[in-house]
């Protein structure tokens, strides 16, 4: 028993593990895209965003881009979606000339199963007709080929499986006698081969369709990887988990099996019954991981749910194969009609008719469930519909009743025994091959395929049409979440400010993971929005929104900026921020400028040495700091994100030493958010950098690790205490400045400056309370 315990709390542990982290992903289908699908569009689309049915792992979306001749047009790609899943994805377009287009698209779940579609665009003054006819190849004839290699080695699975459990349970019923005839010792030897001979043609299907499985998902990767990071990549997916587990239970199984003798009155031990019966049990819930139930139930519910459907139906079909195969043998033999051997059929089947009923009521239940979540009531929506359809009538029509005849059958003592008895077995058989040749076909189409929409149809079958008036709808949707928060947060900027926008953004991160996982994109987003919003450039930059590292800055910028060239902007620069510098050196005159800084940066591809020089366009010393701080917060953010930036590997103070003397302040005033960052917010460690540096710019290193502190702590003033006191004592009122600085304008409130201040030594109080009167007096 012991032998039998171990394999089985073995896997039960991967699955523990393994099942509540692994995403729900399987097959997905396209809700939405925009540009939507037949559009007609004057111009070229600078990028096309795919709303799916179910969250995607974004990496394994891609497109190609065909016009109507057949042509590839290369350059499109996928914008960073900041989360492991997203129903949304967008990717940047090549600009493309007047013509019809097909955006073909594949998303590869995390089990292997592919879908693909295409949205039609028109471009330029285009025929309507052709663009409504218009068809364009979503699988190569290698996926293609891929795909039918893999429905062949699910169709094997099945087949070896039903006579590995068919044989087992012969082998089993047989095991209880103690005298033998010829046709019982005949059963006896041909089950055990079936056996052995069932089980491996089951691992070589299973690993057939996971090999092709695998490999589809390691195709979806971007770029040239190479093969051992396609190979790694499909591997470690939930085919991956599903061949290793696979693989183990039916080696443990096949062991088992070989060691049972060929001699009939040889009996094996129940012991060995129960490993081989496990192994095979324990084979089908590890291949059943993931499928297309997968994305609409959780994972762990899903695989009972397919591993239950697909060891009911092997129950039902192998014992019928294994009493086929060794009845037709007998029967072809000399003495194959005799009474004996119809004895032991009528024995079987009477044992047989048992277990079956059973099976069947497992078989119908679910059955219904995978009819009723993978398609519900819209049966013919789709071919996978239509397949399941055909399926469900087969089993109804056909297989039933020729099983009621069989029980019918040998329970009549005198019942016709031969040719009708074989006949109709050989056409129950036939069903039920067509049965798994159908169950195979429906591994490569898609439950949830079907039309998306097209323009003139109503927005709200899909996506609200108008924005909602609590924010907190949107995190509901499992459809068009982005959407729901674009119009929320554009409708507030409209109806408000950027600013309200922006804060509200960032509340409501703090309770959305889908929020905090989108923040930077969903900022910049309304930051280009807020481009063609606000009159000029200035004001758009004039509120306080570097909340989500920035992205508004972003968007606002990346929208107004990219309009001119280089000199011009040089040139436009003093007078963007002419409206919110209407009173000078205001908070929204700082935000202005503090923006522009980071603007430049994104417009020289973070290049700082490249960026510093436009800020001197500013003659005004503290235009000129305000510009620069934000050139040089937007270096450490480029770092932060991935992109090149102006740091040198092993220089934590680079590039404040070596930018120009009377920028060195504003560089050492944001300089800490990178050290803190490198060295994994060690605070001591980061402290001693700043008393490292020329004694003229550690107090601005300190009023930076005051700000970090600040910020990461969530304005906690006992916390911020703490870390402040981290740093030498000559210097620890710049890093409580900085703190008391940083809470005021991150609250706009002064509030929780004061109750730091009061929390703090008497020696630092008043040069604190300074501080957030300097801050509170900018607003």
């Amino acid at each position: 028993m012991k032998r039998v315990a171990k394999p089985i709390a073995g896997l039960l542990i991967v699955l523990a593990v393994v099942l509540p982290a692994a995403p729900a992903l399987a097959h997905t289908s396209l809700a939405e895209s925009t540009p939507a699908n037949l559009s007609r569009l004057d111009g070229p689309p600078e990028s096309i965003t795919l709303v799916f049915t179910d969250p995607v792992e974004p990496e394994t979306v891609s497109i190609d881009v065909q016009d109507v001749e057949g042509r590839e047009h290369a350059g499109h790609q996928r914008r960073p979606a900041g989360a492991d899943t997203a129903s949304e994805v967008t990717f940047e377009l090549p600009d493309l000339p007047d013509g019809t287009y097909g955006i073909t698209w594949q998303s590869i779940g995390s089990d292997g199963h592919r879908a693909a579609g295409e949205v039609v665009l028109g471009i330029g003054n285009v025929d309507g007709e052709q663009l409504s006819a218009a068809q364009f190849r979503t699988l190569s004839p290698g996926d293609r080929w891929v795909e039918i290699a893999g429905a062949a080695g699910r169709f094997a699975w099945y087949l070896g499986l039903s006579f590995a459990v068919g044989s087992l349970f012969a082998l089993w019923w047989l095991g209880s006698r103690t005298q033998w005839n010829t046709s019982e010792r005949s059963f006896w030897k041909l089950s055990r081969r079936w056996l052995v001979f069932g089980q491996q043609m089951a691992l070589a299907g299973f690993a057939i369709l996971s090999a092709s499985r695998i490999a589809v998902r390691g195709a979806a990767l971007e770029g040239n990887p190479g093969v051992a990071a396609r190979l790694e990549y499909g591997l470690a997916s939930l085919s991956g988990l599903a061949l290793l587990a696979v693989v183990v239970c039916i080696g443990w199984g096949l062991k088992a099996s070989k060691g049972i003798s060929v001699r009939p009155y040889a009996s094996p031990r129940a012991e060995r019954w129960r490993r081989i019966a496990s192994a095979l049990v324990l084979a089908g819930l590890g291949a059943s991981l993931g499928g297309h139930l997968a994305a609409r139930l959780p994972l762990e519910i899903a695989t009972l749910v397919r591993g239950a459907h697909l060891l009911a139906a092997a129950l039902w079909i192998g014992p019928l194969a294994i009493a086929a195969v060794w009845w037709a043998a007998r029967h072809n033999q000399a003495a194959g009609a005799d009474g004996e051997s119809w004895a032991l059929m009528k024995g079987f089947f009477g044992r047989f008719s048992r277990v079956a009923g059973w099976t069947l009521i497992v078989l119908v239940a679910t059955g219904i469930e995978t009819l009723w979540v993978n398609v519900g009531t819209d049966l013919f929506a789709n071919r996978y519909g239509w397949v399941l359809t055909v399926k469900v009538l087969l089993l109804a029509a056909g297989i039933i009743p020729l099983a009621w005849y069989h029980r019918r059958t040998v329970a009549k003592p005198d019942g016709p025994i031969n040719s009708r008895f074989q006949r109709s077995l050989k056409l129950e058989l036939s069903g039920l091959t067509a049965v798994l040749v159908l169950a195979s076909t429906l591994t490569v189409l898609n439950p949830t395929a079907g039309p998306i929409a097209e323009p003139g149809g109503d927005p709200g079958d899909l996506l609200s049409s108008e924005p909602v008036t609590d924010v907190e709808e949107c995190d509901d949707l499992g459809v068009g979440q982005a959407n729901c928060y674009t119009q929320y947060f554009s409708a507030l900027m409209k109806e408000q400010d950027a600013g309200v926008a922006v804060a509200k953004i960032h509340e409501v991160a703090q309770s959305s993971s889908y929020v905090a996982s989108q923040c930077h994109q969903m900022t910049h987003d309304l930051g280009r929005e807020a481009a063609d919003h606000y009159d000029s450039l200035g004001e758009a930059l004039s509120f306080e929104a570097s909340a989500c590292w920035s992205g508004y800055y972003h968007g606002v910028v990346e929208e107004k900026l990219a309009r001119y060239d280089d000199e011009r902007l040089k040139q436009a620069l003093p007078a963007v921020c002419s409206e919110p510098a209407a009173e000078r050196y205001s908070f929204n005159h700082y935000n202005c400028v503090h923006g522009v800084g980071h603007g430049i940066m994104l417009r020289f591809d973070s290049d700082l040495f490249e960026s510093l020089p436009y800020c001197r366009a500013y003659t005004d010393a503290w235009e000129l700091s305000s510009c620069a701080g934000g050139a040089f917060m937007q270096n450490i953010i480029s770092a932060q994100e991935g992109a090149d930036a102006s740091f040198r590997e092993g220089d934590l103070v680079y590039p404040c030493n070596a930018v120009d003397d009377d920028l060195i302040d504003e560089c050492f005033t944001m300089q800490t958010s990178y050290v803190l960052w490198r060295n994994g917010q060690n605070l001591q460690a980061a402290f001693e950098v700043c008393d490292s540096v020329d004694e003229r710019f550690a107090p601005d290193c300190y009023q930076s690790m005051g700000r970090d502190i600040s910020g990461n702590a969530m304005l906690d003033p006992p916390t911020v205490v703490e870390g402040c006191n981290l740093g030498r004592e000559d210097r620890r009122e710049h890093c409580i400045i900085g703190a008391a600085l940083n809470a005021v304008y991150n609250d706009h409130d002064p509030a929780k400056a004061t109750e730091l201040c009061n929390l703090v030594e008497a020696r630092y109080q008043q040069a604190c309370l300074d501080a957030r009167d300097r801050a509170v007096s900018t607003f």
